[in-house]
């Protein structure tokens, strides 16, 4: 006679009895009772295996996706890293995607995508507008930043604001170079162009008061030299 390895009642020579080798390789006996209980237990614990191996193959792929799109798409610097298997419940917390910007640079984890998506806010098809849209957030942050440092530098250094320069939104900019064929209203040039204020007033964003200069001919205009 042998003991039940899960509830220790004895089974007899002639009852029914199973045997089941266990992560050492030893075998251990159940009784009927214990081996049905032992069979729905392995079957949830198998579903559960199977559902966290597809949850896994699923991060995967939409991290691989996240790093294609931003990567490739979007021209952003991003390290590409592999769940491994263990304590790794945080895979979309460990990639930082950057993209250098003018005054400053711009940052985005992959968490906040995973969120975006898991909030239904974006989906995978217009990550790329979520993002473009992040990253104008971002420059309007760094200009307004920049206007703040400029003003409060003038007040130390001069006593007072120098002008009350207002930046062209991308709309108007676009507006104002097509009045002028995107090339300088001078020698013609299509790169590099500024827009200039006839009286080199920076408030006056009067259409008659700006014209398109590249960056040398707008340079010569305000030294004066033809």
């Amino acid at each position: 006679m042998v003991n039940c390895a899960n509830c220790g009642k004895k089974i007899g020579l002639f009852q029914p009895r199973y045997d089941r080798v266990d992560e050492k390789g030893n075998i251990i006996k159940y009784c009927s009772k214990c081996n049905e209980t032992m069979k729905k237990y392995r079957i949830k614990e198998n579903e559960a295996i199977r559902k966290k191996e597809l949850k896994r193959k699923k991060d995967s792929e939409i991290s691989d996706m996240i790093y294609d799109v931003l990567t490739e798409e979007l021209k952003l610097t991003g390290t590409l890293q592999f769940l491994f298997e263990g304590n790794c419940n945080n895979y979309g917390e460990r990639d930082t995607y950057t993209k250098k910007l003018k005054n400053g640079k711009f940052k985005i984890t992959e968490k906040e995508i995973r969120n975006g998506l898991k909030n239904k806010e974006i989906n995978e098809t217009n990550i790329v507008e979520f993002v473009n849209y992040q990253i104008e957030l971002e420059k309007l942050k760094l200009r307004s930043k920049q206007y703040e440092l400029r003003k409060k530098t003038e007040k130390e250094v001069f006593g007072k604001l120098r002008n009350n320069r207002q930046a062209f939104s991308e709309d108007e900019k676009e507006v104002i170079l097509a009045n002028s064929n995107n090339e300088c209203v001078v020698c013609g040039a299509k790169e590099g162009l500024h827009i200039h204020h006839k009286d080199k007033k920076p408030s006056n964003n009067q259409m008659n008061n700006l014209l398109v200069l590249c960056g040398v001919c707008h340079k010569k205009v305000h030294m004066n030299v033809r």
